[in-house]
């Protein structure tokens, strides 16, 4: 229930701010309509009418509401209160900055949200207000039904009342006009006709229905003020249309009526939800004025009238059908379908991730991500970018060093802006600054940049013979130059125009196809490949090693030449390492040279490496090297007798071991478990982690936090089989993707309460977080694995070991 009052109110809020700005423009509209007829502001009222009740619309190219660029018109997320940097766009750039700035976000290892709460208060507030004024019209019909209870008929639906002062027409289904005594049969049949026309015209529902409406709004002052100069504009309205009847002739006759009935004070009705005249002067001064509309005046008029309320009752188009992919959701499902992803800083070089990895830490990290509405795609130059897919037109992710809060989704010409937490920006720089697989930035511009040409790439070699070959992980480009300009292609994907320059730097990292094409493109770990890792190896150590002669430290001689030590880790790989530890043990290590192969060495090795000294010299270093080797453990296995908890174990861990070898464990928070017709459904929060270990040193390979629904179906043999996992989605839909499946397995009824516990639990993670280090450490112990560390990288700063058995 306090869910549900928390989204009605957000749900209100946003269609009240949109129905703010309608109200804007219909207030402008008035202004410039003063001098036509009131039917045509009347009907403007409608649009914002809708605006108020209605949480979706159609989109249309000419919409007023184009500044918001968002066809959703959601300004406040609707799980606002679990963001960890909540963020409203209100449609004005610096008010959306100044209230997002203001507000508090939710950290998940706390307890209650402050914003969540704000939110429940103020959604109570309203629900209160709400109640107060729409008791006050029931009290006030049910006392205006009183007085005329006694009232006397005087013919069809027309009564007279002795117990009230003004003319007013009141009921739903059987309209009846009410009548106090004291009328000339001249104002008798002006007042009538009058209210007969509102009769006609549905006014005495649709006036109740805006009230009704006014109520929920009661908040915004706007509405206020549409629903008076709506009521203005009614009456005026109907007062046209009675002079338009009955002849502009009753001209001073209907004014001076209406002044008799202002200055007996008979314009006043207790009830907002029945008909009295009012504003009497404006409408004197109207009826004075009045001059019955042209054919073409009204032509003009109903043309204006209908274009305003295209505009304001239609969304803007957003170019969502073509965007209806460039999500967050499905960026993290792009990546986990790759084998590899490029990784880039730009103008330090790119590396290669595994795209499951990528994919889980975006599946994971952008929780707490929240589209941003900019006008134009962002002008700061990124300062690192994961390529997500390859082609002509990738989809990118960028990040910026000098706003770490912001990160962009683009591809084909769309893109997405989204707010993150800072620190963020730092995991992302970790990881490619933790791969030894590095790609110089030459070659990253050579294979990542250039313009997309008409040509299409459809062999799997080039049609040059005079090409050369990069080979980045497990892809394959080529370079060649044809009528006097470069080239880059990969097979099957797309040729880019690249420049000279880039050109030129790109093929100091490439080499020339030898024997059959087939044979090139796929070249072997054999004595050719071996001689070709020493060459690479040789080749680029003594260009680092070539300056600059005035310094002794190792580390300025690396970083004269980053690219050429880079090429070794990166077309080296691990098939370098032999060749660098062989350096050692022939004794061809010494001085600068040893000093530049231990880094080599230590950088292949990784957490291999089992001497921590930073002090001992490279054969020091080497004579102290053992090198870890790793050791295969299955995945985690629960141990325990409950049923439900088997199946969600062997679950999890299917779903999250890793792809490239270690072992998987897992940590299930189950929150409740539901059968229905031969279906079981298990509701989870898991938190996940893969690792390797070396020895007695684990690294961890990747991991994440997820809640998840789990359906099983159950066999003629009472086992079960996993029949669908569904997880949380990501930002904005985090909240209402645990609501929607927080159902039954078979009926799809809601399961009261439940999405309400998995969202509070996101706000403390620690029972997980302390289950999964006791899984890992009964892992370890099960498996004969004592004194062992695990192996956590820091960015810049030195990896500790931290002891687990």
């Amino acid at each position: 229930m306090e869910q549900f009052l928390q989204d009605a109110f957000l749900a209100v809020l946003n269609m009240s701010i949109t129905a703010g700005y309608a109200i804007l423009f219909v207030l402008l509209a008035r202004l410039l309509l003063q001098k036509t007829s009131k039917i045509f502001s009347y009907c403007l009222w409608g649009v914002v009418l809708f605006r108020l009740i209605s949480p979706v619309s159609f989109s249309f190219a000419w919409s007023f509401f184009s500044f918001m660029k968002k066809d959703t018109m959601e300004h406040i997320p609707a799980g606002i209160g679990m963001m960890a940097q909540p963020q409203v766009d209100l449609g004005v750039g610096y008010v959306s900055q100044v209230v997002t700035s203001s507000l508090l976000g939710a950290t998940p290892m706390t307890g209650a949200n402050p914003l969540q709460i704000i939110i429940f208060v103020a959604s109570l507030v309203w629900v209160l207000g709400f109640l107060s004024l729409f008791a006050y019209s029931l009290i006030s019909y049910g006392l205006l039904k009183g007085k005329v209870s006694q009232a006397i008929l005087v013919r069809d639906n027309i009564w007279e009342c002795h117990s009230i002062r003004s003319p007013f027409v009141l009921g739903f289904l059987k309209p009846m006009i009410y009548l106090p005594p004291g009328f000339s049969e001249g104002e008798k049949s002006y007042i009538l006709k009058h209210e007969e026309i509102h009769i006609r015209r549905y006014d005495y529902l649709l006036k109740p229905l805006a009230y009704f409406v006014l109520c929920l709004h009661w908040f915004n002052p706007l509405v206020w003020l549409s629903f008076i100069l709506m009521t203005k504009d009614m009456e005026m309205s109907c007062d046209e249309q009675v002079l338009k009847e009955m002849g502009q002739g009753i001209k001073q006759d209907y004014s001076r009526s209406l002044l008799a009935l202002a200055l007996s004070h008979k314009m006043t009705v207790g009830s907002p939800l029945a008909f009295g005249e009012s504003s009497a002067k404006s409408r004197i001064k109207n009826v004075l004025n009045y001059k019955r509309p042209t054919f073409w005046g009204i032509l003009a008029g109903a043309a204006g009238i209908l274009i305003l309320s295209l505009g304001l009752i239609s969304n803007p188009e957003n170019s969502q059908s073509a965007m209806a992919n460039l999500t967050i959701n499905n960026a993290a499902k792009l990546s986990v379908a790759q084998e590899q992803l490029i990784i880039r800083v730009h103008g330090r070089g790119a590396s290669l991730i595994t795209g499951e990895e990528f994919g889980e830490w975006l599946t994971g990290a952008s929780h707490s991500w929240t589209e941003k509405q900019v006008s134009s795609s962002y002008e700061l130059s990124p300062t690192l970018t994961i390529y997500l897919n390859d082609g002509p037109e990738p989809q990118l992710l960028n990040f910026y060093d000098s706003e770490k809060g912001l990160a962009m989704l683009a591809g084909d010409g769309d893109y997405r802006v989204y707010t993150i937490p800072p620190e963020q920006y730092e995991q992302v720089y970790g990881l490619w600054a933790s791969r030894s697989y590095q790609i110089p930035e030459v070659v990253a511009q050579a294979l990542l940049e250039g313009k997309k040409i008409n040509r299409q790439s459809v062999q799997d070699f080039p049609e040059e013979k005079d090409y050369r070959v990069i080979e980045l992980g497990k892809e394959v480009y080529y370079l060649y130059q044809k009528d006097g300009k470069s080239y880059c292609e990969q097979p099957y994907l797309f040729i880019r125009e690249i420049s000279e320059e880039s050109y030129r730097g790109a093929l100091t990292f490439a080499h020339k196809p030898t024997g059959s094409s087939q044979e090139s493109a796929k070249e072997s770990t054999s004595e050719a490949q071996t001689q070709k890792i020493a060459q690479l190896i040789e080749d680029n150590l003594q260009t680092i090693m070539s300056s600059p002669r005035q310094s002794s430290n190792p580390d300025d001689y690396i970083k004269a030449h980053d690219l050429a030590y880079e090429s070794i880790l990166k077309y080296g790989g691990e098939d370098a390492l032999p060749y660098v530890l062989a350096q050692f043990e022939a004794g061809n290590a010494e001085g600068l040279r040893g000093q530049i192969l231990m880094r080599l060495g230590k950088e292949l090795l990784g957490v291999r490496n089992n001497v921590s000294d930073e002090t001992l010299s490279p054969q020091e270093w080497y004579s102290r090297l053992q090198v870890r080797r790793e050791v295969s453990l299955p995945d985690f296995a629960y141990q325990g007798n409950d049923p439900v908890a088997q199946l969600v174990y062997q679950t999890e861990v299917q779903k999250h071991r890793g792809r490239e070898g270690g072992f998987c464990v897992v940590a299930p928070h189950i929150f409740a478990s539901y059968r229905e017709d031969g279906k079981l459904k298990v509701f989870v929060t898991t938190f996940a982690q893969s690792y390797r270990l070396y020895d007695n040193v684990l690294s961890e390979e990747g991991g994440g936090i997820i809640p998840a629904a789990i359906t099983y179906r159950e066999g003629s043999d009472g086992r079960y089989t996993l029949e669908s996992y569904e997880q949380a989605k990501d930002g904005a839909y985090y909240s209402s993707s645990i609501r929607e499946y927080c159902v039954m397995p078979v009926s799809g009824k809601p399961i009261e309460g439940l999405a309400e516990q998995i969202l509070t639990h996101y706000g403390d993670y620690s029972d997980i977080i302390k289950l999964q280090r006791e899984n890992l450490t009964e892992h370890l112990q099960r498996h004969n694995r004592s004194g062992v560390f695990l192996h956590q990288s820091r960015y810049q700063k030195p990896a500790e070991l931290i002891p687990i058995t």
